[in-house]
């Protein structure tokens, strides 16, 4: 599959409309395991601060409909130097299942945010995925995310250990 296809970048307030609307159809089991049960605006514009926060949208130029997103947070005050991979969703319609492979959408959004915070100068980034999301969680870990503190669910990795291609 050509990710070529796909238009990957920082998603804006203008996109508050189109993400809010996105997670709320497609991403019910993420927000109901996170902060939020559902994205309303409060919710959103938390999440648009862009000295804490990198939303990374991903459009189909083909459809010109949302394909993914997934949001990097810098956590200032607990650990400083960590940041915080949330709510990494693609698109049911884009997705690896058994029939098809994937267009690469998660890896692509990852490397993304990867590089984000290599920019923001983070030290580690830790993420959670739940245990039924295989294919999630075998992508994290051929990115060097590990399990952390005997979890079966919270994942870490040093942002200088990753491997971000080009």
């Amino acid at each position: 599959m050509d990710i070529k296809r796909f238009e990957i970048g920082i998603a804006g307030s203008q996109n508050y409309k189109a993400l809010k609307s996105f997670y709320n159809v497609w991403g019910e089991d993420l927000l109901r395991s996170g902060l939020f049960e559902e994205l309303d605006d409060l919710g959103l514009s938390r999440l648009f601060d862009l000295k804490m926060t990198r939303i990374v949208a991903v459009h189909d130029r083909e459809s010109g409909g949302m394909a993914g997103s997934a949001i990097l947070g810098v956590i200032q005050t607990l650990r400083p130097g960590w940041g915080e991979v949330n709510y990494v969703l693609t698109h049911p319609d884009y997705r690896k299942t058994e029939d098809r492979r994937g267009y690469g959408i998660g890896r692509a959004m990852m490397d993304f945010l990867h590089r984000e915070a290599r920019a923001l100068r983070l030290v580690k980034i830790r993420l959670i995925s739940e245990p039924h999301r295989t294919s999630a969680r075998s992508m994290y870990e051929s990115m060097g995310y590990r399990l952390s503190g005997g979890s079966d669910r919270h994942y870490e990795v040093k942002v200088a250990d990753l491997v971000i291609p080009d």
